[in-house]
C-alpha cells in the first residue's frame, strides 16, 4: 500500500503554499451577501471560486524536491492537519507570511485564509536546502510561492503573529458536507 503524498513531512521542513489563499471563500461569502467587497475584489474572488486554476505544472515538477504535498480544498488548517497527522509532526505558521488579499489583514478576517475551502492551491513541505530549486521551478511555471512556516517536532499546530506570539482561531477547516 503506497503512503499518501502528504505523509512525508520532516521536522524543520519549510511549509510552502502557492498563490493567494482565501479568495474562493471570500467569493462565496460575498455571493451569500455575508461579506461586502469592492467590485474589483468581488469579481476576483468570485472568479477564484468559479474558475479555480489548479497548479498542475508546478506540482508535476515539485515531487523530487518536496517531502509532502496536498491541494488546499478544505482550507489551509484542515489540509495542513492532514499532513501533520499522517507525518506525525507539528507546525508553526506565521500569519503575516500567508499570502492573501490586503483586505484580510486590514479587516482581520483570517477565517477566509485559515478555514476557507476551494482554493485549490498547493500546500507542500520541503527541506530548507531545496528553496532555490523550488523558487526556480515556480518562476519557470509562473507560479507564486511563499514559505509560511516550519514543521516542528511538537505534534500541534501553532499560528504566530509578527512578534512570534501564538494566536488562536477556530482551527476547523471547511466541511464540504456540513
Amino acid at each position: 500500500d503506497a503512503l499518501p503524498i502528504w505523509s512525508g513531512a520532516k521536522i524543520n521542513d519549510d511549509i510552502w503554499v502557492t498563490g493567494q489563499l482565501g479568495l474562493a471563500s471570500m467569493g462565496l461569502a460575498s455571493l451569500h451577501r455575508k461579506l461586502k467587497l469592492a467590485p474589483r475584489l468581488k469579481t476576483k474572488c468570485i472568479n477564484a471560486l468559479e474558475v479555480p486554476t489548479p497548479k498542475v505544472s508546478l506540482g508535476s515538477h515539485l515531487s523530487r524536491y518536496t517531502n509532502s504535498c496536498i491541494d488546499i480544498s478544505d482550507g489551509l488548517i484542515q489540509d495542513l492537519n492532514h499532513i501533520l497527522k499522517a507525518s506525525k509532526v507539528g507546525a508553526a505558521l506565521v500569519l503575516n507570511d500567508i499570502p492573501c488579499e490586503k483586505f484580510i489583514h486590514t479587516s482581520k478576517q483570517y477565517q477566509f485564509v485559515l478555514n476557507g475551502g476551494d482554493d485549490y492551491e498547493l500546500l507542500f513541505t520541503a527541506p530548507k536546502n531545496n528553496r532555490s530549486y523550488i523558487k526556480t521551478i515556480a518562476k519557470k511555471t509562473n507560479t507564486a510561492v511563499n514559505i509560511i512556516g516550519t514543521i516542528t517536532h511538537k505534534k500541534d499546530l501553532k499560528i504566530l503573529n509578527e512578534q512570534g506570539k501564538s494566536v488562536t482561531f477556530n482551527l476547523r477547516g471547511f466541511d464540504h458536507f456540513a
